[in-house]
């Protein structure tokens, strides 16, 4: 199994010279198992408009057929399935699987709105020049939520996410083994119990610091609530437990995250907290800031690779962040 990077950015593409090595398309990345000839997508970013341009040289017209998991979907991660060529070519097929989601009922909209609902939108004729219903490929549109799935021979667990839409990680098994995980746009579930950055703790993983957070607490709901949330990090621990590869979101820094609690994402602390306690091989730092710089990033490798060892005591883990057009081999 072989996975690419064709978008590694968050929020919205960062193009420019100081992103040419990391690169500043947003989400996309490609899972290519060579035996079956079989291409799965993670997320429709602007990545997947290259991505679609290297399989139009890879497979003749017609004749590709790939399923495409969705996180979620906030812009930064399905704004580039209309630019997807592979989708205009008649006989090309997709299955697109993603969360449920719902919209805020302020009267005038649908309280439930659809994954193709969704895609039909932000393709609408205001939008966007040519509608869903003409790409002339077959699209499949699926809603999942968390649980366990078999889809063409792959195995698919699913895990709910913290953020402020419904969003899902991916832990993907091919034939027992090669796992992957990937885990963006995710916020530790303590952020509620939060309100300033005297309150934060180096590591928001650690069991001893909600036994200080619940020792504060003297409202039995608020005490169950801090406990879900005990129990949630626990679950993503677990979820990510001995995986070969975990992609996880490491969009802030430490003294960032303060002014940006509840916005769904991770600092990158809380990322080596999670690979360090799940015993994984190989932790791909991604969803990276629109505004880091490429020399930032590195700089955040170096300190991701020196919080592993010096908190952890972890020196065999690989810490390495996602570069767009890098591929790597399980």
């Amino acid at each position: 199994m072989r996975f690419t990077f064709w978008g590694v950015r968050g929020s919205i593409p960062a193009p420019g010279k100081s992103t040419v090595k990391y690169g500043g398309n947003t989400s996309c990345i490609e899972i290519f198992i060579k035996d079956r000839n079989q291409v799965v997508i993670f997320d429709a970013g602007t990545g997947i408009r290259e991505l679609g341009n290297s399989l139009m040289t890879r497979y003749k017209p017609g004749t590709l057929s790939c399923n495409i998991f969705l996180t979620h979907t906030h812009w930064d991660h399905v704004q580039g399935f209309p630019f997807f060529t592979p989708a205009f070519i008649g006989g090309n097929s997709f299955n697109v699987y993603g969360p449920v989601t719902s919209s805020i009922n302020d009267g005038n909209q649908k309280p439930y709105l659809s994954l193709k609902d969704l895609f039909i939108e932000q393709m609408r004729y205001q939008y966007f020049p040519v509608k869903l219903d003409e790409m002339k490929a077959e699209s499949k549109f699926t809603e999942i939520k968390e649980g366990h799935y078999e889809i063409d021979g792959l195995k698919i667990q699913t895990k709910t996410l913290n953020h402020p839409v419904l969003c899902m990680g991916y832990r993907l098994s091919v034939n027992g083994i090669d796992d992957l995980v990937y885990c963006t746009d995710s916020e530790p579930y303590v952020n509620y119990f939060m309100n300033n950055s005297s309150e934060m703790p180096d590591d928001l993983f650690d069991p001893l610091f909600y036994q200080t957070l619940k020792s504060k607490l003297s409202d039995p709901i608020g005490i169950e609530k801090l406990s879900l949330a005990m129990q949630e990090n626990l679950n993503l621990v677990n979820f990510c437990r001995g995986a070969r590869a975990l992609i996880y979101d490491s969009q802030y820094k430490k003294n960032e995250y303060p002014t940006k609690i509840n916005w769904g994402h991770s600092r990158i602390d809380d990322a080596v907290s999670i690979a360090c306690r799940a015993e994984v091989e190989t932790l791909f730092l991604f969803h990276h800031d629109p505004t880091r710089s490429d020399s930032q990033i590195e700089e955040m490798i170096d300190y991701a690779r020196e919080l592993a060892a010096s908190r952890f005591g972890n020196k065999t883990i690989n810490i390495v962040a996602a570069e767009e057009g890098q591929s790597f081999e399980l």
